[in-house]
């Protein structure tokens, strides 16, 4: 993923960072195109990163600013069935 990510400090436009829960692959890249131009960023879970593989990050990010949001021990409930995720 080097090189093609975006670095920089994020420039807000519109204040908002949109949280992208799906586990759905198909659910969250629908999503995140209707969303595109209109928040400052994509928040992707790690429950979304098992199922759909990295590349996720990567996909999103051609769009805009990412934030990766894997903290796996501070909120059980959205974690309990990722084990289910990763084949």
């Amino acid at each position: 993923m080097r090189g093609t990510l975006r670095r920089g400090t994020m420039q807000p436009r519109h204040r908002i960072i949109a949280a992208i829960d799906a586990t759905d692959v198909t659910r969250a890249r629908s999503v995140a195109k209707s969303l595109t131009g209109k928040v400052d960023a994509l928040k992707v879970n790690w429950p979304l990163v098992l199922a759909a593989g990295p590349d996720i990050v990567k996909e999103f990010a051609a769009s805009g600013y990412v934030l990766c949001d894997f903290k796996i021990a501070d909120i059980p409930n959205p974690y309990r069935s990722a084990p289910a995720l990763v084949e």
